[in-house]
């Protein structure tokens, strides 16, 4: 009888071992996620550049409010009705998507936020605190940057998922 009792408590934990060392594996299409994104951001706010459909690794619903607050992050930050440009690349295995919204800039403490491991600001907005912590929940990856053209003038502040 202890045999059978111990048998599949065993595999129990083998199976909760496995299920921590393989991530659960996800189908999101990312078309999907901007168009109902599109339906719910005023119309003259966003701009899709190129977007090229991609079935990403990441929660469905996740993903969408962590686009969705990255959005709203950078619209706070509008300046003469520019618009976010929403575009994306595929190298090899991995998706980046791109949130820009020129004429705008990112804070140094918010770009050392955005990429430290672990550690709240005070000097930095709660809201990107919020969407640092949805990241992490929909498992991807993300940076802040301050694009600059060839002359160095910074040109505009880009948020990148991967």
């Amino acid at each position: 009888g202890i045999n059978a009792e111990y048998g599949p408590e065993v595999k129990e934990e083998e199976v909760v071992v496995a299920s921590e060392e393989v991530a659960p594996s996800h189908k999101t299409s990312l078309k999907e996620i901007l168009v109902s994104i599109q339906n719910t951001q005023p119309k003259d706010s966003i701009h899709m550049t190129e977007v090229r459909d991609v079935m990403m690794n990441v929660p469905y619903e996740a993903f969408e409010q962590t686009i969705n607050a990255a959005i709203n992050q950078l619209a706070t930050r509008r300046t003469d009705n520019k618009k976010i440009m929403i575009g994306n690349q595929i190298h090899s295995d991995k998706s980046v998507v791109n949130l820009f919204l020129a004429g705008s800039v990112f804070s140094a403490s918010e770009l050392e936020f955005a990429d430290a491991k672990a550690g709240a600001s005070t000097d930095v907005d709660m809201n990107l605190v919020i969407l640092k912590e949805m990241v992490i929940e929909a498992g991807a990856q993300w940076h802040l940057e301050n694009k600059v053209d060839r002359n160095g003038t910074i040109t505009g502040m880009n948020i990148r998922f991967t």
